[in-house]
C-alpha cells in the first residue's frame, strides 16, 4: 500500500519489488529495473479510511489501523515516477509503456483482503538501518557511570563522580553519620548549676 498525502494506492507486489513498466530499447520488452531504489518513503500507521455510504461507517474496520508506504516527503514530480511506474532511468525519456501500471486507486471494500495490519519486515529494516545510520553520526561521548547508581554522565567525571540524587544522599547520610558519631555535649539545666 503506497500513500501520497491523502491518496492511497494499492502496489501489485511489496514496495521494493515494484517493476517498471516501460520498454527497454535493448531488449524490446518490458524493463528489469526497480521504481524503488532508496528510501523515498517510510512505513507508518494510517487509519482504515471508512468505506462509502452509510454501511461503511459500521464495519468492524472503522477505528482500526494499517501500514502504509508513506511518500508524501515527495514533491509532485518525484511521486509521478511512482505513479507512472518508472525506473530513475525512463522516468526522464518518452520510453513506451510495455504494460499498464499496475498501481490502482485503494477503495476499502474492494481491497480489503490487502489491508496490512501488522508491521512489515520492510519497516522494521528500514528502521534499524536508520538508527544505525544515526548512530554513526553521532560523534562517540565520554560517559562516566555514577558511583551510587546506574546514570550516566555525558561529559568527563572524576573517579568516584556521583549525580546529583546520589550526591543529595551521600550529603544527608554523611550529616547524620556524624550526628550519631559525635553527638553535641550535653548542659546541664540552670537549676542544678546553681545547686553547686
Amino acid at each position: 500500500m503506497l500513500q501520497y498525502n491523502d491518496l492511497l494506492y494499492l502496489a501489485p507486489c511489496e514496495v521494493q519489488q515494484i517493476q517498471c513498466v516501460s520498454l527497454a530499447s535493448s531488449t524490446g520488452e518490458r524493463c528489469k529495473r526497480k521504481v524503488y531504489t532508496d528510501v523515498e518513503g517510510e512505513w507508518k500507521q494510517v487509519d482504515i479510511p471508512p468505506a462509502p455510504g452509510r454501511s461503511g461507517q459500521d464495519t468492524l474496520m472503522t477505528g482500526q489501523m494499517m501500514w502504509v508506504y508513506d511518500m508524501s516527503i515527495l514533491d509532485p514530480y518525484s511521486f509521478r515516477r511512482w505513479k507512472v511506474q518508472n525506473c530513475q532511468t525512463h522516468h526522464e525519456t518518452a520510453a513506451p509503456d510495455a504494460e499498464m501500471t499496475e498501481l490502482v486507486a485503494f477503495q476499502t471494500w474492494r481491497h480489503s483482503e490487502f489491508i496490512t495490519y501488522e508491521e512489515p519486515g520492510m519497516a522494521k529494516e528500514e528502521r534499524k538501518r536508520r538508527v544505525h545510520a544515526l548512530k554513526s553520526l553521532l560523534p562517540a561521548l565520554p560517559k562516566t557511570r555514577c558511583a551510587g547508581c546506574s546514570q550516566y554522565s555525558h561529559e568527563k567525571q572524576k573517579e568516584g563522580w556521583l549525580c546529583a540524587k546520589c550526591e543529595a544522599t551521600a550529603v544527608r547520610r554523611e550529616r547524620t553519620h556524624r550526628k550519631w558519631q559525635s553527638p553535641p555535649p550535653q548542659t546541664l539545666p540552670a537549676a542544678e548549676e546553681t545547686a553547686f
